[in-house]
């Protein structure tokens, strides 16, 4: 078998040999094969031999990609943009297992270098200097009076992903105030930070640097009108983002005659709107790196301005582009591959010889043999952290014992698509065909009559199996869509629900967790309300707790988990002689677990060490033995060896009963 890796390198600009040199550093055994293509190439070189085509095993490209049949070694592709809308409906993108990674996190230097290059030029009149000195004029002293330095002024900044966090940095370097948009809601600390690739000592990791945060599409408005002196605008192009920036928001920016930076896509502003602005002095200039179509053409009224500065596509980021392969080519494989054999590959193990060679399309996952394993396992008090990212979402879970499944859900197109973060997101990725069609499958296959309520675990049948929906759109929205779909599982009787009185417990127990809100759980049919809320395990005292019945906000009425951070964890007393203390007393001096257990919930923390295996070790043995009722879970492969597949975990409630506290 050829071990050889062969990268293809088919970029409109050639890599340098010591950016190469890097990279066969760090992957000895490569071939690099490099056809230059057109700037704006969307057909592959006809020079690339077919024996090339078929030994390749990673791709570096922007907008040029090959039928899938041709590439049938290719295992990663890697995007020179950092965006990806290129890819959606490619058939190498769509119909095969291939990693596709962006560059995202490579561009920011550059970008950021060139918009306060476009900023200064304007605000201490370069352009027009140049004019005088090709004129041979010599500068009057008196022109410099209008010049204005950028201390003390303001930047908005809308879309503060990589690029935006190392403009923010430069900017506040400069003196300057900054303003940071959104698309989505950052609330805390923690939301705020940026996970994805930062070189270090750039950009804004920790989110520290804006004074003031928006988002979404109603804070708009109020970001414009914040007395911008710049705005740099770097989203991506989405339905919700194409012509976001129109005539009634270039009014908003009058006041201080805004300078407009567009670095993020040209459909994002509405041409004509921008040229009437221009037009009518409504703005004092703008830079244009993208346009709505690219080459602008000859006849665009945009050459016709001064004051808009036309860029083109930098080469020098690529350096950091390499870096990012290396990263994504030896990290992001390897990472793949070690999450798709579910983490940890057992010798032996039931699951994955039988369930190794299928994804969640096969229709062998159906037969009665896999199904039949399925339905024996015992269940563990496991929680399947980050489902969507198994190599068979929920299956897997399910074959591991796991009485609680996550799986992470984006509204759109009018529909939950599943997916940890917004890209990559795919119509056929939802929420209904990955989970809840499933679920209801197989529990109709345990309750053949509909005259029972087992659940999907025979030597549990009264374990409820817990979905646990993490809603990563701000808004009431989702969380309506969520219930819409559940409506097939609320027919069957399948799912568990709040009466009025008590909780009944049934097969499936939905959880919203996410930007979902405790609102949102409340507005639902109080005497048969079957969405319940993750409350915040930190935050469950509250000034509408009545301690003399005692009654609390968070109870099992309207919620079911209460989760926080590991790093948040309070797993011991402030008091030993607990026993015969009041309930306040217990909220006061208590643990976790006591303030839980005190409104009928069930405790989970997550992002719990991973590494070094000892430590993790170390740490879930703590929470099983502090009594923490649900552990999260990457690895499911150590799951099975620890619990052999068949549950030697402790065995999880499966519904705490209301006690003879009164819920609200």
């Amino acid at each position: 078998m050829d071990h050889t890796q062969v990268l293809l390198v088919i970029t409109p600009f050639v890599p340098k040999p010591e950016w190469l040199g890097h990279l066969k550093s760090k992957v000895p055994n490569i071939q690099v094969k490099i056809y230059p293509t057109d700037l704006y190439a969307t057909e592959v070189p006809k020079e690339v031999p077919a024996e090339v085509w078929e030994r390749t095993t990673a791709l570096f490209t922007w907008k040029a990609f090959p039928p899938k049949d041709w590439v049938p070694r290719l295992q990663f592709v890697q995007l020179m943009s950092a965006g990806c809308g290129q890819i959606f409906g490619l058939p190498l993108f769509e119909e095969t297992m291939i990693s596709f990674a962006t560059s995202n996190g490579s561009h920011a230097p550059q970008v950021a270098e060139w918009v306060f290059a476009t900023w200064l030029s304007h605000q201490h009149f370069i352009p027009h200097y140049l004019r005088l000195q090709q004129e041979r004029k010599w500068v009057d002293p008196n022109s410099d009076e209008d010049t204005e330095d950028s201390v003390g002024l303001r930047i908005g900044i809308l879309g503060y992903g990589n690029i935006g966090r190392q403009v923010a940095k430069v900017a506040k370097a400069l003196g300057m105030g900054v303003h940071a948009f959104t698309l989505h809601e950052r609330p805390t600390a923690e939301s705020r930070k940026d996970n994805g690739f930062v070189e270090p000592g750039l950009g804004d990791p920790d989110g520290l640097l804006p004074s003031k945060w928006f988002h979404g599409q109603d804070q708009l408005n109020d970001f414009l009108a914040s007395d911008l002196d710049l705005l740099v605008i770097l989203l991506p192009l989405t339905d919700h983002t194409r012509n976001m920036i129109s005539e009634g928001h270039f009014q908003l920016l009058t006041n201080k005659k805004t300078y407009v930076v567009n670095a993020g896509r040209g459909p994002i502003i509405n041409t004509e709107a921008l040229i009437m602005a221009l037009e009518k002095g409504q703005i004092r200039g703008a830079a244009l790196d993208v346009t709505d179509s690219e080459p602008l053409p000859e006849d665009s009224e945009l050459w016709k301005f001064k004051n808009p500065s036309l860029a083109n596509v930098r080469r020098h980021y690529l350096k950091y582009i390499i870096l990012v392969l290396v990263l994504g080519y030896i990290g992001q494989t390897a990472y793949l591959v070690w999450l798709t054999n579910g983490l940890a590959r057992i010798a032996n193990d039931p699951y994955d010889n039988l369930f190794y060679n299928l994804n969640r399309h096969s229709p062998e996952i159906w037969d009665d043999e896999r199904q039949a394993f399925l339905r024996n396992v015992d269940p563990v008090p496991v929680h399947s952290h980050n489902d969507e990212n198994r190599h068979i979402p929920l299956f897997e879970a399910l074959g591991s014992g796991c009485v609680s499944v996550e799986a992470d859900v984006h509204l759109k197109d009018n529909d939950l698509l599943v997916g940890h973060s917004g890209m990559g997101l795919h119509k056929d990725n939802n929420l209904s065909s990955m989970y809840l069609d499933p679920i209801k499958r197989i529990l109709e296959m345990q309750n053949p009559n509909n005259n029972t309520r087992r659940g999907v675990y025979n030597r549990h049948p009264d374990q409820t199996l817990v979905l646990l929906i993490d809603q990563k759109n701000a808004g009431h929205a989702p969380f309506d869509k969520l219930n819409e779909l559940l409506q097939p599982l609320r027919d069957a009787d399948f799912l568990t629900y709040w009466d009025g009185n008590a909780r009944i417990m049934r097969p499936l127990t939905i959880v919203a967790s996410g930007m979902a809100q405790f609102q949102h759980v409340m507005g639902l049919n109080a005497t048969h309300r079957d969405i319940f809320l993750d409350a915040q395990l930190c935050c469950l005292i509250g000034i509408d707790d009545d301690y003399s019945k005692p009654t609390y906000r968070y109870n099992q009425s309207n919620s079911y988990f209460a989760s926080t951070w590991f790093s948040n964890a309070r797993l011991y007393s402030r008091n030993e002689h607990l026993k015969d203390k009041s309930a306040a007393d217990l909220d006061m001096y208590g643990t976790d677990i006591d303030r839980a257990k005190a409104r009928g919930l069930l405790t989970r923390y997550w992002d719990t060490p991973s590494e070094p295996s000892n430590v993790r070790d170390v740490a879930w043995r703590w929470l099983v033995d502090s009594g923490v009722d649900i552990v999260n879970m990457d690895d499911l492969g150590i799951v099975r060896q620890r619990a052999k597949g068949w549950g030697s975990i402790r065995h999880m409630d499966n519904g705490l009963k209301p006690g003879n506290k009164d819920l609200k």
